[in-house]
């Protein structure tokens, strides 16, 4: 328990890195609490990636999804204070038939 206060406050735990050191991060993102996908944090490019196995067929959470990608966004520009992050959708990847 204490590693984990201690990274939070910004110690990086044994054998870590620095976030200085960190060039991309990965996550899920849940959609419209029916759809995840997978967002990648490019720290030094401010940029975020998109990846969707429903794309381009998935288009109706395609504008919530992009809602909440921007408010990620946001979140990121006012809390790391780097300016403003850009976001690109439809990045290749395996896809996902809708019907099943």
């Amino acid at each position: 328990m204490e590693a984990l206060q201690n990274y939070r406050i910004g110690q990086r735990p044994k054998n870590g890195k620095n976030w200085d050191e960190v060039s991309v991060v990965y996550g899920p993102v849940l959609i419209n609490d029916n759809h995840w996908v997978e967002i990648a944090l490019h720290i030094k490019e401010r940029m975020i990636k998109v990846y969707d196995s429903l794309a381009p067929k998935h288009s109706a959470t395609s504008s919530i999804m992009h809602e909440e990608i921007n408010q990620i966004r946001k979140i990121l520009s006012a809390l790391l204070a780097t300016g403003s992050w850009d976001a690109k959708f439809d990045h290749p990847t395996a896809r996902q038939d809708p019907n099943g």
